[in-house]
């Protein structure tokens, strides 16, 4: 059991994760859990607009300042304060062969 904290007259109360700022923290800053979330929150946004960005009467450009600010901005959210493992390397790596079908070193 975790032990709340008390600093003056306040006490905390200790949790294992939590929303910051609509970015989820936990005790052992593993960002998994906020990409994988991510994800999640971005294939919502994309398929809300599917409809749109399957339209033959909006133009590329549209689609494209769509894509931009309200599908690619969810995904990319805080990203800059992301850490990369080994283990994201390793998958980032892997998804790129995968995907390419050829190896490139950077």
């Amino acid at each position: 059991m975790h032990q709340d904290l008390a600093i003056g007259n306040y006490i905390f109360q200790r949790v294992d994760n939590f929303k910051y700022l609509g970015t989820m923290v936990n005790e052992m800053n593993n960002r998994s859990v906020e990409v994988n979330a991510r994800l999640t929150m971005t294939n919502r946004a994309y398929y809300g607009l599917q409809k749109h960005m399957k339209s033959r009467i909006i133009s590329r450009n549209t689609k494209t300042l769509l894509y931009t600010t309200l599908i690619r901005s969810v995904l990319t959210y805080g990203a800059e304060t992301w850490v990369q493992s080994k283990q994201d390397e390793f998958e980032q790596v892997f998804l790129s062969v995968k995907s390419s079908g050829e190896f490139m070193t950077q």
